[in-house]
Order: structure tokens, then C-alpha cells, then sequence
């Protein structure tokens, strides 16, 4: 599960399906619950969200939650939360999105989710609220995750850049362009201090 997990995360998330695939059918070859539902969930999102086969991905839904529901996991329930989210809001379904990442925060915060996951959790939602066209409710929540991010990961760490830069977009759209340009400028900043400033990921 941890060879898959990196390979996705490192962009090949071809290679990490393999590898997750077959680490599922040895959790359950080894009757081990928990790592099945664990596994499953990574499978989920890598197949949903990181690779876009939303169709798929839905198709296997049952059988994740079942593999979670026999866990009766906190983890596993919040992962699964998560990949929803992520998912309905790839294919522009936001209210059912949105429902979906408060479940997830929920379950954090039942099952101890750390700040840092909180955070990422709480970005997560700011982005489906401001794709639904509510900003300024966007933007309460990012101001929660800028300031768990900030504390968790310091000022100066990509996760914050991230969460300037979606701020900015939320600043943008209720047309507060001095704040947007304000927050854009400080997310590129903190990348540029991150990574260089000749990355490949600040070309956009």
C-alpha cells in the first residue's frame, strides 16, 4: 500500500494502481480488514480523483464502503469522505460534494484528525463552496485552513501557497481584486521561496 501511495503522489499513477491492486488481493487473501478498506480507499482515489475515471470509480463505490463498513475504521470512513468529495466536485456536483467533505471533517474530528489533515480537509471544502458560488463562505474557510496550515507547516510551506492562491481565486470572484492580487502575490512568493522560481510548477 505505501509503494502505491508514493507512486501516486509522484505522478504515476498507472504504476501506483498496479501495485494498490495487488496489495488489495493480499489483504484479502490475509483476511486483514482494516488494510483491505485502507487500500481500497487509496485504490478509490487514485482511480477517481488522481486519474479522472469518475465512471469507474463510482462503479467500485459499493465495494469500498463495504470493506469500510466492516472496519468500522475512523481513518478509513474520513478517506472515503474525502475521495467523494473530491470526486462529485471534479464532475461539478457541488452540493453532494460539499456534503461529502463535511463528512469528512466530522469524522476528523471524532476519530482525532490531525491540524495538518484538518487543513487539507478544510481546503477541500473552501474549493467546492467557491465553485458552487458562494465566496465569501469560501473564504471563512480558508482563513481556517491559512491559519492551521500556517501553524502546523510554518508561513513559508507550500500547503500555504496553495491555500493563498485558492483565497485569491475566492477574492477574485466577489471582484475584491486588491485583496485577490494580495494573496496571489504572497502564494507566489512562497512558492518561488519553496521551489525555485524557474519550477516547471509555477508556469501557469
Amino acid at each position: 500500500r505505501l509503494h502505491g501511495g508514493l507512486l501516486a503522489e509522484v505522478g504515476e499513477p498507472q504504476a501506483a494502481e498496479v501495485q494498490l491492486g495487488r496489495a488489495l488481493a493480499s489483504a484479502v487473501r490475509a483476511r486483514d480488514v482494516r488494510r483491505e478498506a485502507l487500500v481500497s480507499v487509496d485504490l478509490f482515489w487514485n482511480v477517481g480523483y488522481n486519474q479522472a475515471r469518475h465512471k469507474e470509480a463510482l462503479a467500485m463505490q459499493p465495494f469500498v464502503q463495504a470493506a469500510v463498513a466492516r472496519t468500522e475504521d475512523g481513518e478509513a470512513e474520513a478517506k472515503l469522505a474525502t475521495t467523494l468529495c473530491l470526486i462529485r466536485w471534479a464532475q461539478g456536483e457541488y452540493a453532494a460534494a460539499r456534503a461529502h467533505g463535511e463528512r469528512a471533517l466530522a469524522l476528523g474530528r471524532m476519530h482525532g484528525m490531525s491540524d495538518g489533515e484538518r487543513a487539507l480537509q478544510l481546503n477541500n471544502l473552501g474549493l467546492v463552496i467557491n465553485d458552487a458560488g458562494d465566496p465569501e463562505a469560501a473564504l471563512e474557510v480558508y482563513g481556517e485552513s491559512l491559519a492551521l496550515m500556517e501553524q502546523t507547516f510554518g508561513a513559508g510551506h507550500p500547503h500555504v501557497a496553495m491555500v493563498l492562491n485558492n483565497r485569491g481565486n475566492a477574492h477574485n470572484d466577489r471582484e475584491a481584486y486588491e485583496q485577490a492580487r494580495g494573496d496571489f502575490e504572497r502564494s507566489l512568493s512562497v512558492w518561488e521561496a519553496a521551489l525555485g522560481p524557474n519550477h516547471g510548477d509555477l508556469s501557469y
